[in-house]
C-alpha cells in the first residue's frame, strides 16, 4: 500500500519527529487504521488527547460488504495506487523508446509488427514516415473541407436568393391582380355572368 493522502503524511511526519502521533478528527476511522498499519506505528504512540477520538472511530464493516462498495474500492485503490492493478504495471515494454515506438505504431495504425526496424535510425525513420503519412492525408481533408463549406455556403446563399425572388414575383403578381383596370374590370364581369 502506497500513501497517497497528504494530510496523515504530514501527521506521520510529525510522529518521527516529536514520538507523538497526533490525528486530526475529519478524517475516516479506516483512513487511520491503515495509514497506522502501513507506516507501523503502535497505537500507545498516539498522543492521550486524540486517543479517545481514535477510540470512538466507527471501524464497523459496513461500507466493505456491499458488492458495490467492494467495486467502488478497487476502483479508488487502482486510481490512488496505479501499480497494485497487474493491467496498469508498465512491465511490457523493456525501455521507454519501445513503448513510444509503439505507441507511434498503434497511433498511425501502420504495419502489423511483422516487420519492424530493429535499430533506434531505424525506428526515427519509421516514426517521421508515419507522421509523415498522417499530414500527407490530413493536408488534403483540411482542403477539401473547406471547399466544402465554400460550396455549401454558395448553395444556401443561391437557395435564398431564390426564394426571395419568388417571394417578389408573388408579391407582383399579387399587385397586378388588385389594380383595377379595364382589362381587369372586363375579366372580373365575365366571371361574374354579366
Amino acid at each position: 500500500m502506497m500513501n497517497n493522502y497528504a494530510e496523515t503524511f504530514n501527521t506521520v511526519l510529525d510522529y518521527y519527529r516529536n514520538d507523538v502521533n497526533h490525528l486530526q478528527t475529519h478524517l475516516c476511522g479506516w483512513l487511520w487504521k491503515s495509514e497506522l498499519e502501513f507506516w507501523k506505528i503502535p497505537l500507545a504512540h498516539i498522543s492521550e488527547c486524540c486517543f479517545q477520538t481514535y477510540a470512538t472511530a466507527s471501524f464497523e464493516n459496513s461500507y466493505l460488504p456491499s458488492p458495490l462498495n467492494k467495486i467502488r474500492h478497487r476502483v479508488w485503490q487502482f486510481i490512488d495506487e496505479p501499480a497494485s492493478s497487474t493491467y496498469a504495471r508498465p512491465d511490457t515494454f523493456p525501455n521507454m523508446l519501445d513503448g513510444l515506438w509503439w505507441s507511434v505504431v498503434t497511433m498511425t495504425t501502420v504495419g502489423y509488427g511483422d516487420m519492424y526496424p530493429k535499430g533506434p535510425l531505424g525506428r526515427v525513420v519509421g516514426a517521421a514516415c508515419a507522421m509523415i503519412g498522417i499530414l500527407v492525408i490530413a493536408m488534403p481533408i483540411a482542403v477539401i473541407a473547406g471547399n466544402f463549406d465554400d460550396l455549401h455556403k454558395t448553395n444556401n446563399d443561391r437557395e435564398s436568393y431564390n426564394r426571395v425572388q419568388k417571394e417578389k414575383k408573388a408579391e407582383r403578381t399579387e399587385l397586378i391582380n388588385s389594380i383595377p383596370s379595364k382589362e381587369n374590370c372586363f375579366i372580373h364581369e365575365v366571371k361574374r355572368g354579366k
